[in-house]
């Protein structure tokens, strides 16, 4: 999987992301995509004229937030993923109840979370690892997924408490770029990113993409 992501952290002081963010000299450098045509990483390279993005909700807090795969049987208490008979959805193989209940509609688990709780960025970058990429070695037990999903999404976002009532809630704002509209050729890169703003103590404040 890590073949084909890629992890950058810039300095940004714009309020307009994410347009001005892909239009940035810095960002359209240093920025690496990785280039259909080829295969091969390289530089975003071109100034964008249009794009496609979505807001990713980002509320939750804390692991137990997966807690209903144990409930739901999809888990082991030992942390061991139940298989399943294998099943292919639009070329994806399904090995495991797990995989079942991220990919399949019509599984029995997959109403475990709901559409609005699918949606949240936790759940994303869990999905994600799940299914892994065409050189991935899958995991057993849940253990390495939960671990993988904590760290990223403790990296991608940062948490405050609030004064009055001292609770804790992410301050970073994500979206997900769907497409991004090259200047010279027209040229659409698509693929997953996820652009999140971490605020900063100084005057910028730090954009990650994934």
């Amino acid at each position: 999987m890590f073949a084909t992501t890629c992890v950058d952290l810039f300095p940004f002081n714009s309020t307009t992301l994410p347009k001005d963010f892909f239009s940035d000299p810095i960002v359209l450098s240093e920025l690496q995509v990785l280039h259909s045509k080829h295969g091969s990483w390289g530089p975003l390279g071109q100034q964008a004229t249009g794009v496609d993005f979505d807001p990713v909700p980002c509320t939750q807090l804390s692991m137990e937030f997966f807690d209903r795969l144990y409930e739901c049987g999809v888990l082991r208490a030992d942390g061991a993923i139940k298989g399943c008979i294998p099943e292919y959805v639009e070329g994806l193989a399904i090995n495991n109840e797990l995989e079942k209940a991220m990919f399949m509609e019509d599984s029995d688990n997959h109403d475990v979370f709901s559409p609005d709780e699918r949606s949240q960025l936790l759940f994303r970058l869990f999905m994600l690892l799940i299914k892994g990429g065409p050189l991935n070695q899958y995991e057993d037990n849940i253990g390495a997924y939960f671990d993988m999903t904590k760290l990223l999404y403790k990296d991608l976002v940062s948490v405050s408490k609030d004064p009055q009532t001292k609770s804790l809630f992410v301050n970073s704002s994500v979206v997900s770029i769907n497409s991004v509209v090259s200047h010279a050729d027209g040229k659409v890169h698509s693929g997953f990113f996820f652009l999140t703003t971490k605020p900063s103590l100084c005057v910028c404040m730090w954009v990650w993409v994934w």
